[in-house]
């Protein structure tokens, strides 16, 4: 199941798992992480630049919502010179590349999978997206927030 991929993938993956699946599956899951996890190949496979969602199910309702606007707004400030350029800032429009941003930023490799995402990070964001990503990690994750983007994430491309 691409949803179980999703959540090992990323760093607060225990906290996910335990929400979106039972505790049976969460817990086979977890002993199995590195098997069942995404690599960066296949994560760019799926949500590289060339890549688009089959159908909408739920990613524009979540990337318009008033509980999405710090994550647009945290993401738009560590990436302001990326999508300041012609290419990423057009992707960066898109509620798809939203989405699959925020979930990067969560991932164990997060800025390879937030270059696989806009295709490229300007040098000088780098440092910026750094401390987005340790204050995310110092705040944990809001797992109902990242359920709810996995789950249509997953149901997009399937």
């Amino acid at each position: 199941m691409l949803q179980i991929s999703l959540a090992c993938c990323l760093r607060s993956s225990e906290d996910l798992l335990g929400f979106l699946f039972p505790l049976h599956v969460a817990k086979a899951a977890m002993a199995r992480k590195s098997t069942i996890a995404l690599t960066t190949e296949e994560w760019t496979e799926l949500f590289g630049v060339d890549m688009m969602p089959l159908k909408d199910c739920g990613i524009g309702t979540i990337t318009h919502s008033k509980e999405f606007e710090p994550y647009v707004s945290s993401m738009s400030a560590a990436l302001r010179c990326t999508i300041a350029e012609k290419e990423q800032g057009g992707r960066w429009k898109k509620p798809w590349t939203q989405l699959l941003s925020y979930v990067s930023t969560h991932h164990e490799e997060s800025t390879t999978a937030i270059e696989s995402v806009l295709g490229a990070i300007v040098r000088s964001d780098h440092r910026r997206l750094e401390e987005l990503q340790c204050c995310l990690d110092d705040d944990g994750v809001d797992v109902m927030m990242m359920a709810k983007a996995l789950i249509a994430i997953s149901d997009s491309i399937i």
